[in-house]
C-alpha cells in the first residue's frame, strides 16, 4: 500500500514550479503482539503524477523532461 507521506514545492533553475509529492509503500510486520505498519521504498512524482527521481539532497529530477527542481524551503 502507498502512502503520501509528503508534498512540497519545487523550483527549476527556469523558474519553473511544481508540487512534487512523496509516496511511501507502507509494510506490514506481523509480529506475536500482532501487526505493525513500516514504512518501506518511497517514490516522488509530481500532482500532475509525472515520475520524479530523487538526485540527492534537495535537488529532483522530472524523468519525462530531465529537468531538475530544487525543493525549496517550507
Amino acid at each position: 500500500m502507498l502512502e503520501e507521506t509528503d508534498s512540497f514545492i519545487a523550483v527549476a533553475e527556469d523558474g519553473s514550479t511544481c508540487t512534487i509529492i512523496e509516496l511511501t509503500k507502507m509494510i506490514a510486520h506481523r509480529a506475536l503482539s500482532g501487526t505493525k505498519m513500516i514504512p518501506g521504498a518511497r517514490e516522488y512524482q509530481t500532482s500532475s503524477g509525472r515520475h520524479i527521481n530523487p538526485l540527492g539532497g534537495d535537488v529532483f529530477e522530472d524523468v519525462l523532461t530531465n529537468k531538475r527542481y530544487t525543493r525549496q524551503p517550507d
